[in-house]
């Protein structure tokens, strides 16, 4: 029963997928709801070639064979922007991660773009293709196309490089890596980064829980060959889905060992990086999914290299799940911590104020 019950919590916890069903509304407001992909741009900090970039992203991820659920999603001021943010979601899950944010964010006048990771967001295929694999992943980058997240982050970058006003990224989980490489791509091009439990490297109890046996890191990226493996979040992700959710509920290990090369590159990229903007670092305590004691040390090394104030780092409890940031995952969740979060990122991204010293905003 123990076994069990640890392979249930541990894919809980790294369940970081959930989209919600409804459509965004049809203009911006001053709460700062998503606009349907594709509706004119009466205000923008964007440049011209971030209108072109975005337009032409909306109608990529928006095509034929792409869930609505998982559409892009623009988050837009009442008034002029102040400022551009671009936030990336988390590994097989869906923009909707954003929606507590975003609005936060737009309410403070920013505009905020929140993009789909490549491979994502597509439709079930009519036949399961495999015993465990029930998504359509054949987009979703793998061990040999794993630079494709970070041609993505640079995409952004430049998006970010001509913006007007204050420019700043965030991203959760594998978009915390995504937003690492927009930030080495382009460090001079964005003033604040808000990266969340990012994979620079996976934990070693993720790697067993994906390939089924008792191995490290390392493993992941010698097994040969691992593209047939197929590994699911469980039963929880599927009686969510049900009620309307999107996003991947299964994927192929060569997927993640896709995002264990990401996060190799993100990290020596910050690393290799000088002129850093200020960057906030938030971390879970023992992360099942992530090596936190990585994270922080890759931070903390680069943490006196930001032009604009010391790089920081806060840990969370490790009561709070993987995809804290998310309103729409695990939605029975009391979440203490969100509302905290939520203020105190829209405080750094929006003024460049970093979190208090100590605990994570909301720890419990």
């Amino acid at each position: 029963m123990v076994p069990r019950v640890r392979t249930t919590v541990l894919c809980l916890a790294l369940l970081a997928w959930g989209c919600a069903a409804e459509r965004p509304s049809a203009r911006p407001s001053a709460s700062g709801q998503p606009q349907v992909p594709g509706a004119a741009l009466e205000r923008t900090a964007m440049g011209e070639l971030g209108q072109v970039a975005w337009a032409a992203h909306v109608a990529e991820a928006t095509a034929p064979g792409h869930q609505p659920a998982c559409a892009p999603r623009r988050y837009a001021p009442a008034s002029e922007p102040r400022g551009l943010v671009v936030a990336f979601h988390g590994f097989t899950a869906c923009p909707d991660q954003m929606d507590e944010l975003g609005p936060a964010l737009a309410a403070a006048g920013y505009e905020v773009l929140a993009p789909l990771l490549p491979g994502h967001g597509r439709v079930q295929p009519a036949r399961p293709p495999g015993k465990k694999l029930v998504d359509d992943v054949t987009e979703l980058p793998a061990r040999e196309d794993w630079e494709r997240y970070q041609a993505f982050a640079a995409r952004w970058a430049n998006v970010l490089a001509e913006a007007r006003g204050q420019r700043a990224v965030v991203g959760l989980s594998l978009g915390g890596t995504v937003a690492s490489l927009t930030v080495s791509a382009r460090p001079e091009a964005m003033d604040r980064a808000l990266i969340a439990v990012p994979f620079f490297s996976l934990s070693n109890d993720f790697v067993k829980l994906v390939l089924g046996l008792a191995a490290g890191v390392d493993a992941l990226l010698k097994a040969n060959p691992i593209d047939p493996v197929e590994a699911e979040w469980g039963a929880v992700c599927e009686a969510d889905r049900k009620t309307g959710r999107g996003g991947y509920c299964s994927f192929r290990v060569t997927n993640v060992a896709a995002v264990q090369l990401a996060g190799m590159e993100a990290r020596r990229g910050l690393l290799a990086a000088r002129k850093l903007p200020m960057i906030q670092l938030a971390v879970v305590d023992r992360d099942p999914a992530v090596d936190t004691a990585l994270a922080l040390a890759t931070v903390n090394e680069v943490a006196d290299r930001g032009r604009s104030g010391r790089c920081r780092t806060c840990t969370y409890a490790p009561s709070v799940p993987h995809s804290f940031v998310s309103p729409k995952d695990f939605p029975a969740m009391d979440k203490p911590w969100l509302a905290p979060f939520t203020r105190a990122a829209v405080r750094l991204l929006a003024e460049g104020v970093p979190f208090d010293p100590g605990p994570c905003p909301g720890s419990p």
